[in-house]
């Protein structure tokens, strides 16, 4: 995990690192809480066009995101949220999501509380 996140460079991710045309495209964003109290991540995959050039900058800010939470919540729990509606093929990412799972399974194996797929 330690290795991970200095190979990975968390500790140097800031909100500048954030891409300005990824960060206007409300394709990801944290807003209102759950009915237990926990912050809501939101993917919006109907914003989200797959681009393998900006996979890195799109992980790094995932993960900027999953830090930011990390301490906005003193280590609590988050819900992830999958807004798909008006979604389609062209907007599925399947690198992101398949990054997405391995980071929550080895790296943030207690920040979800809920995984939410709405309109799929």
């Amino acid at each position: 995990s330690l290795r991970w996140r200095e190979e990975f460079g968390v500790r140097t991710i800031t909100e500048d690192d954030v891409d300005e045309e990824d960060k206007k495209s409300g394709g990801l964003y944290s807003r209102n809480r759950d009915r237990d109290g926990c912050k809501l991540l939101v993917i919006c995959v109907r914003k989200h066009m797959k681009d393998a050039s900006k996979s890195l900058a799109r992980k790094r800010r995932l993960i900027y995101y999953l830090e930011r939470l990390d301490r906005e919540e003193k280590g609590g729990q988050i819900t992830l949220m999958f807004d798909c509606q008006g979604g389609g093929m062209k907007n599925l990412d399947l690198d992101l999501i398949q990054f997405l799972i391995q980071v929550m399974l080895n790296y943030y194996p207690n920040m979800i509380n809920y995984v939410l797929v709405f309109e799929m």
